[in-house]
């Protein structure tokens, strides 16, 4: 079914019962088309899955209830979350989610029509956004969010006059997307940030603490642990789950700006170097979890507010 070039001198209301099952499974371009005036056309209930919008002002349509196509199970949707919804647009392109790699090690040239592309995609997906957020429907919206940022990222390897700086660009992005799904997945970050601190709390026991204040009441002013074949006895396993505690808790004060009267210190360069490295992580992935939470948290009152 094609639609390309049309133009709309009023208004449309379509629904899933109104396309045949043979329709359906065709692609249907709904690319370049032309809403006069006030114009508005209202899709309700109808798979979107092979629907191409291209070139289109889709911000004047209303989508009630329609599915897009989903990434579960498609290993060309490189890091993508299962519950994100992609365009047909995008998903037909087969576009490579591994540019970085494979600009330096030179295994594909950078395509101008590509360029193209990667524009006219995320024109649809910040449309679709504004689209979803002015009806409230967040999960949506965030899930376009994810598509624009996604092509922005792409986009970002075309720009051959500022190269470093793209790169550089591209890598935060990337690092973005990597920890919070560029803030719609509060989630995600809390899970990586609480392993970054489990992680390190047991390289600091292995690397050694020592204890800092000498008037607490501790049967052992270092906490140091090598590794082992020989099995520990019941009473070394209570004491080295008391000692992971409080390394988890000086981990814990490392990520974050919290305790910083700590009871144990790092005891050698090794332990040092450990603490530049994981302050460094927490002082990334704490503001990211803080601003994925209050993004989550002010869309939930707006929702609870208008609904």
């Amino acid at each position: 079914m094609d639609f390309n070039k049309s133009n709309f001198l009023a208004g449309l209301s379509w629904n899933n019962a109104q396309l045949s099952e043979q329709t359906s499974k065709e692609e249907i371009s709904f690319t370049d088309i032309k809403l006069h005036n006030s114009v508005r056309i209202d899709f309700d209930n109808i798979d979107l899955h092979r629907w191409s919008f291209l070139g289109s002002d889709i911000s004047r349509i209303n989508f009630k209830d329609c599915t897009w196509v989903g990434v579960s199970g498609m290993k060309e949707c490189y890091g993508r979350s299962k519950s994100t919804s992609m365009l047909y647009d995008e998903l037909k392109e087969k576009w490579d989610y591994k540019p970085f790699r494979n600009k330096w090690l030179h295994i594909a040239n950078i395509d101008p029509e590509t360029e193209k592309k990667y524009k006219e995609v995320l024109s649809l997906y910040r449309k679709l956004r504004i689209n979803y957020e002015s009806k409230l429907q967040y999960q949506e919206a965030g899930a376009f969010y994810i598509g624009e940022m996604e092509m922005r990222r792409l986009l970002l390897l075309q720009n051959n006059k500022r190269k470093i700086i793209s790169d550089f660009e591209y890598f935060f992005m990337w690092l973005y997307k990597f920890l919070s799904d560029y803030g719609e997945n509060y989630l995600k970050i809390l899970g990586r940030f609480t392993a970054m601190v489990v992680i390190f709390a047991i390289f600091f026991m292995f690397t050694g603490l020592h204890r800092v204040h000498d008037n607490l009441n501790h049967s052992k002013k270092t906490i140091s642990y090598s590794l082992s074949l020989q099995p520990p006895s019941v009473e070394n396993i209570k004491e080295m789950l008391l000692n992971f505690s409080r390394s988890l808790v000086y981990s814990f004060s490392v990520a974050t700006i919290f305790l910083k009267n700590r009871q144990y210190t790092y005891k050698n360069e090794s332990g040092y170097y450990l603490f530049i490295l994981e302050s460094c992580f927490g002082a990334i992935t704490l503001p990211l979890l803080v601003l994925a939470m209050r993004r989550n948290f002010k869309r939930s009152t707006k929702e609870t507010i208008y609904d």
